[in-house]
């Protein structure tokens, strides 16, 4: 998965977090850097590692960099919208009439 380049400084913790990535990712939950920096510290303890070491913004973005992982957001923007002018239609009239009840009141 990952590009060559510097190996990681610590191949075990390594492993497990891709492994644990994966395994999210596979189950379509958001991996969110708070949740990385929480993994990061739960395989610290099995995992010794020098007493100065931080999972800082800088060791995610290498590691993520590392694992080819890019930051995605889920987004409709670019989709193509495979619904029928007519439905279209309609949700766009439901829309106006709701909107117009609402300005009624105003």
């Amino acid at each position: 998965m990952g590009r060559p380049g510097r190996p990681p400084f610590f191949p075990e913790l390594d492993a497990k977090l891709i492994a644990w990535f994966k395994e999210k990712r596979e189950k379509h939950i958001a991996v969110t850097c708070k949740s990385l920096r929480y993994q990061f510290r739960k395989a610290e303890l099995s995992t010794p590692l020098p007493a100065d070491f931080k999972a800082s913004d800088g060791y995610l973005f290498c590691w993520t960099k590392r694992h080819n992982i890019g930051r995605r957001c889920i987004t409709h923007t670019g989709q193509a919208d495979n619904r029928e002018k007519r439905e279209i239609a309609k949700l766009t009239e439901e829309f106006l009439l709701s909107l117009n009840m609402k300005t009624v009141e105003y």
